[in-house]
């Protein structure tokens, strides 16, 4: 299709060009001769084309011949160096057996490093400007201390060659001494990063990798330069060959920035325990960032995670410590408030941060002694409750409930009891939690002890409506205390800890004896009532009145019984005390039977 597109083109061109020739009709009597020199012009062109073409193919055919005399050429020349480098390599061994080859060699070798040598010294001022441009950017560290290690070196060549020359030394001492303040600038870096590790970590991780990737190949320096057999004294020979203890001067850094961390979060407040609690807390959130963010850009082997983690229970410790200095003296809110700390936010902190955490981890040490302290302030304030109560139910009127008397000590009693649980559940310490469930038993044993010594000493004076709400009240405790252990355990349970085994049976016991001393009172009021015939058993009087005096003693204990007694206790207490009297009184009679064994005849 271009071809024909090509010979329409030419076809139309010839049209126009012979348009023009023939322009008028005088012009066609030259037909002829316009024809003539057509065919002339034809002719010439060819020739000219022919004598072209022939000239390029002559050129072509002779650029061909040396392209071959070439390729023959080069083949030869293949094969001689070939030859050459096989004769070469064959006499090779036998050139350095020439003593001015061996020279001129050696010379050669010599002149290239001092060349060299010369040239690096020249491109110290150079270097050094480089290394101070890295340093404008902390993430070039790394590179920054290749660099400064490449000079240090060159540095310590030149000065062992030069040891012969105090001239040369001293030229070479002030090339370098540029080196000196750069490694100090660079370790500046280092410690300012290590100072702020937990900043550093956060925002650009991979700069604490290769602050510490620098500490590790020092310290392998340093365990390499300790262990070589020439010793110390070899260590004068250049400047850095000196052990530099890059490792432990990480952990100091390291602790010393902790410290500033402690301090300036903590500020001025040192008397204050809830506000230091507080920032106790925001510290806390540390842990995970130290777990997940510190931990991966240090190696495994030197156990970054126990520095950290050992020196914050130190400043933990330290801080606390300080209060329980006065424990005795610092109020039940703050002691609470400690162990709550500890149990709710450091330990459940730690364990999202390590999920197995050790014990040296822990803050046990100061929980024993805030719950021990807490035990004994309740344990006291609980006596003087414990000792109200019984002081006031003495003058209480019996309320009468659905059959039964009570006061309103057991009410009030386990009232203290369930707030000092509740108090002890915001904890989350099992411990303190059990520690005190123990001190309000101990309470409730006191409380229970405190009634007996008032029965004991009172109980002449002793109304019976007051024994019968005695009896109520210990009753009723008894039910307050399954619903308090149900609780306990309640809690303990949620906290995953398990709860103490009869924590409440020293109460049962007590009760138990509680019990039995408010019925020795009954039997007493009634046996009082009673003693003065009692006396004349078995006696003339008694022989003579004896149906009389039995009445009497009859009506007297079905009085206290049917009247004062019947549904006033409970059944178990009721027969309790039948049985209790009834052994009392054939013992009496028994006992008067023995002794007196009076006759009719005695005068």
């Amino acid at each position: 299709r271009v071809d024909a597109l090509v010979a329409m083109t030419d076809q139309t061109n010839a049209i126009k060009r012979v348009a023009q020739l023939l322009s008028s009709p005088q012009q066609l009597g030259k037909l002829e001769q316009l024809r003539t020199k057509l065919v002339q012009r034809s002719a010439l062109l060819e020739a000219e084309i022919k004598a072209i073409v022939n000239n390029e193919l002559e050129e072509a055919r002779s650029c061909f011949n040396i392209l071959d005399s070439s390729c023959s050429t080069i083949t030869k020349l293949e094969s001689d160096f070939t030859v050459i480098d096989d004769l070469c390599k064959n006499s090779q061994q036998f050139v350095e057996e020439f003593p001015i080859v061996r020279e001129v060699k050696e010379i050669r070798a010599n002149l290239t490093l001092t060349r060299r040598t010369i040239e690096r010294h020249f491109s110290i001022p150079k270097k050094v400007s480089e290394i101070k441009d890295l340093m404008q950017d902390d993430a070039n560290i790394l590179t920054v201390y290749t660099e400064i290690c490449s000079l240090e070196k060159t540095r310590d060549t030149s000065l062992a060659m030069a040891q012969l020359s105090l001239e040369e030394l001293q030229a070479l001492e002030k090339g370098y001494e540029d080196l000196i303040p750069l490694r100090a600038s660079m370790e500046e870096v280092l410690w300012r990063r290590l100072d702020n590790c937990l900043d550093t970590a956060l925002r650009s991780p991979h700069i604490l990798v290769k602050v510490m990737q620098i500490i590790m190949r020092e310290e392998k320096r340093d365990k390499v330069l300790l262990s070589r057999a020439e010793g110390w004294r070899s260590l004068k020979a250049t400047k850095s060959r000196t052990p530099r203890k890059y490792l432990a001067t990480a952990f100091d850094t390291i602790i010393r920035g902790i410290d500033t961390r402690f301090k300036s979060k903590l500020g001025s407040l040192t008397d204050t325990l809830d506000p230091i609690l507080a920032v106790f807390t925001t510290l806390l959130l540390d842990f995970p960032t130290i777990a997940k963010k510190i931990v991966p850009c240090f190696p495994p082997e030197i156990g970054i995670l126990d520095v950290f983690l050992k020196e914050y229970i130190r400043h933990f410790k330290l801080t606390l410590k300080k209060f329980q200095t006065d424990i005795d003296t610092l109020p039940p809110r703050n002691i609470l408030s400690m162990v709550s700390w500890i149990s709710n936010d450091y330990e459940k902190t730690l364990k999202e941060a390590i999920p197995k955490p050790t014990p040296e981890y822990s803050l046990n040490d100061v929980s024993i002694v805030c719950i021990q302290a807490y035990r004994e302030r309740i344990q006291k304030m609980m006596k003087e409750w414990m000792s109200r109560i019984v002081s006031g139910d003495k003058n209480q009127f019996p309320d009468f409930i659905e059959g039964r008397y009570y006061t309103d000590a057991s009410v009030n009693v386990f009232k203290i009891v369930n707030q000092q649980i509740e108090v002890a559940k915001i904890s989350a310490q099992p411990t303190f939690i059990n520690g005190v469930l123990e001190e309000c038993v101990i309470a409730l044993n006191y409380y229970q002890s405190s009634i007996i010594d008032v029965i004991q000493s009172d109980w002449e004076k002793l109304e019976l409506d007051y024994l019968l709400a005695l009896v109520g009240n210990a009753t009723k405790s008894a039910q307050f205390v399954e619903e308090t252990s149900e609780k306990s355990k309640a809690i303990l349970t949620s906290l995953k800890a398990p709860p103490l085994i009869d924590v409440f049976q020293p109460f049962y016991d007590g009760n138990e004896d509680l019990i039995a001393e408010i019925l020795t009172a009954f039997d007493n009021i009634m046996f009082r009532d009673i003693q003065v015939v009692m006396e004349k058993f078995f006696t003339r009087e008694w022989i003579s009145q004896e149906d009389r005096l039995i009445d009497y003693i009859i009506d007297t204990l079905e009085d206290y019984y049917e009247n004062e007694m019947v549904g006033f206790l409970p059944d178990t207490v009721f027969k309790q005390l039948a049985g209790q009297s009834l052994k009392r009184f054939v013992k009496k009679y028994i006992t008067e039977l023995i002794n007196k064994r009076c006759t009719l005849d005695s005068p």
